[in-house]
């Protein structure tokens, strides 16, 4: 999330394929990826993921099939369902690769605990325990 994350992009598809020790054919190594995102929404400049056989239906195929995004990380199962403009890093881990991804993108935890939390905050006399949860939950 940028709110609590410094984004440190762009990266190059090469440093990202290195960083994963995924192999990537040489015209695609200065492409340039902004940011993370899901599959159903990213666009050019967007990494995504996609690798899951319980989301295998039919429907999660057309989801593929319109991904926009410039690249995805994809189990080579799937990868042939990926439009031809998207650059497919096979992964035996993509959920695992793409949260290496993220954290490339966004390595840096923005220190905004003074901007967070008002020093003249209260909390309510009425405010639940945790106690008091677990005691309507359970």
């Amino acid at each position: 999330d940028k709110i609590f994350f410094k984004h440190s992009g762009p990266l190059s598809l090469a440093d990202i394929a290195a960083e994963l020790s995924i192999e990537l054919d040489n015209q695609y190594k200065r492409t340039q990826i902004q940011s993370v995102s899901s599959i159903s929404d990213a666009v050019s400049g967007d990494i995504c993921f996609y690798d899951n056989s319980s989301f295998g239906s039919k429907y999660n195929l057309e989801k593929i099939s319109k991904c926009k995004a410039s690249a995805c990380i994809i189990s080579e199962k799937f990868a042939d369902h990926l439009p031809d403009n998207v650059i497919p890093l096979i992964s035996s881990n993509p959920y695992l690769d793409y949260a290496r991804v993220a954290g490339m993108l966004y390595s840096e935890c923005l220190d905004q605990s003074d901007e967070l939390i008002s020093k003249d905050a209260e909390i309510d006399i009425n405010f639940f325990t945790l106690d008091e949860i677990h005691k309507f939950v359970y």
